[in-house]
């Protein structure tokens, strides 16, 4: 049984979904229409990215630039509309975005294999992540390196 907070969550996801099937929406607009705060909104999105890849959806919510310290546009995208740059800067936006941050998770995965004991539970998950990220950024490398 969903507990309270996980059934708001859902419907303020479905209302998103209905909400931007009718165009995009900057954050401001989103969260005026729905009386929301931007954590609420936020929560909204998550789930509603959640709710669409648990269904095998080829549809997601995007969020990409709308001019220089403007909030960003939400909408929904499939998935072709999103590899396509003339469509959508969101991928270009999330692979950038995606290996920055896995620069700076392996940084910190070095630092918890050298800091923790490869026998317990969290010394065992810092060294499978972190191989996992370094074989992804690797192979990523040689796909950057390769003509």
């Amino acid at each position: 049984m969903k507990q309270p907070n996980e059934t708001k969550r859902w419907q303020r996801a479905e209302e998103l979904f209905t909400l931007l099937a009718d165009g995009d929406r900057d954050r401001d607009e989103i969260c005026a229409d729905r009386g929301w705060d931007y954590s609420q909104m936020r929560q909204a999105v998550q789930q509603l990215r959640d709710m669409l890849a648990a269904d095998g959806d080829v549809i997601n919510v995007v969020a990409e630039p709308n001019g220089w310290q403007q909030p960003w546009m939400y909408g929904l995208r499939d998935g072709g509309a999103i590899l396509d740059p003339e469509q959508s800067r969101w991928m270009t936006n999330r692979l950038g975005d995606t290996e920055r941050r896995i620069k700076t998770i392996s940084h910190v995965l070095d630092a918890a294999v050298n800091a923790t004991d490869g026998r317990t539970v969290e010394g065992r998950k810092a060294r499978i992540y972190e191989l996992h990220l370094r074989r992804a950024a690797e192979e990523v490398a040689l796909m950057d390196s390769t003509p």
